[in-house]
């Protein structure tokens, strides 16, 4: 089974948590929403891939990046079964700007309100656990 890091920011401003919605080309749960992130590269650090894909995706800089938790999901892609190892860190971004570059929409939200969002499956278990964080 192919296994794939995968890195995801959980990006605080003030009391407000970003969430983007996938591209509705996606092969992978297409216009879904999720905490943004990526694949690691080769040779990266998960701290550096974060940044470099928050960036990509929407031109945000964050900051104080700190290990929040580890989880893995199995499923099938291309007909092959995979294996994501998500890396969800806690992030701070200094200001709400974003520019939606590589994702379909991008909102500031209440932690409360994550839940009524089509969170991806390890995401939506995420936002559950955030509603019991204070960051």
């Amino acid at each position: 089974m192919k296994c794939i890091p995968v890195v995801a920011g959980i990006i605080w401003h003030e009391d407000k948590v970003l969430v983007a919605q996938r591209l509705k080309k996606d092969k992978a749960f297409p216009g879904m929403w999720e905490f943004p992130g990526g694949k690691i590269e080769l040779g990266e650090s998960p701290e550096d891939a974060l940044k470099r894909e928050i960036q990509e995706e929407l031109a945000l800089d964050i900051s104080d990046l700190k290990l929040y938790d580890v989880k893995t999901h199995t499923m099938l892609y291309r007909g092959e079964d995979i294996q994501l190892i998500l890396i969800y860190y806690l992030a701070k971004a200094k200001d709400t700007n974003v520019i939606e570059l590589e994702v379909e929409d991008a909102k500031w939200v209440s932690k409360g309100e994550l839940l009524a969002f089509d969170l991806t499956p390890m995401d939506a278990t995420v936002a559950y656990q955030l509603n019991n964080l204070d960051y």
